[in-house]
């Protein structure tokens, strides 16, 4: 509610409404950081996110330029405090940003989580596996090298991950609007009606 709030603030005020201020930062996204960390946490070196300061926001190298750092920052902490609740899909298409998902633009989408295999899952090594390092390169393992486990240090990557299907400048397909499944069609058609396809999709 807190995120909905400030985020639709920010946006009626690049349509004339009242600035955000940071008491209305503070009210909102500084209040869910500020939130107490589980002792368990905290004991294994989590830290609060540091409060945001509206007149000193972060200077992302990677921020879509067509979007204020402002509301850059408010979308990032959504994404962040949203994470794995299956918003992101709905947040993207609401900004019309669905390209955020290409992951031939976006590589780094196919990585998971840090994970140091020697030490921390040394019964997970596999052909299939890889790790993406820090400074992008993919390291994939090799059981026939002897060194390779050591190397297995990164950003967990499946080898056998697929970049997603392409879905722009396709003909008659319309990535906003999610089609229809085959099988309602035909349980529609077996009741006797007919149930159209979602406009901008393919009718088979």
């Amino acid at each position: 509610m807190l995120l909905n709030w400030i985020e639709s603030k920010a946006e009626l005020a690049t349509l004339g409404g009242a600035a955000v201020t940071q008491a209305d930062i503070d009210a909102s996204i500084n209040k869910i950081r500020n939130r107490p960390l589980a002792a368990d946490a905290t004991a294994k070196g989590v830290k609060k996110t540091a409060a945001m300061n509206i007149a000193a926001l972060p200077s992302d190298p990677d921020r879509d330029v067509s979007v204020s750092p402002l509301l850059w920052e408010i979308r990032r902490e959504r994404r962040m405090e949203m994470t794995f609740e299956e918003s992101r899909l709905a947040d993207l298409k609401r900004w019309s940003k669905l390209q955020y998902m290409d992951t031939e633009q976006n590589p780094d989408l196919l990585a998971g989580g840090w994970v140091n295999f020697p030490t921390e899952a040394p019964g997970e090594f596999k052909n299939t596996l890889s790790v993406v390092k820090l400074n992008g390169q993919i390291e994939i393992y090799n059981p026939a090298d002897p060194t390779s486990k050591n190397k297995m240090l990164g950003f967990y990557r499946y080898t056998l991950n697929k970049d997603r299907l392409p879905f722009y400048n396709q003909t008659n397909i319309n990535p906003y609007l999610s089609p229809l499944g085959s099988n309602q069609i035909s349980e529609y058609e077996a009741a006797g009606y007919k149930l159209d396809q979602t406009e901008g999709w393919p009718q088979n």
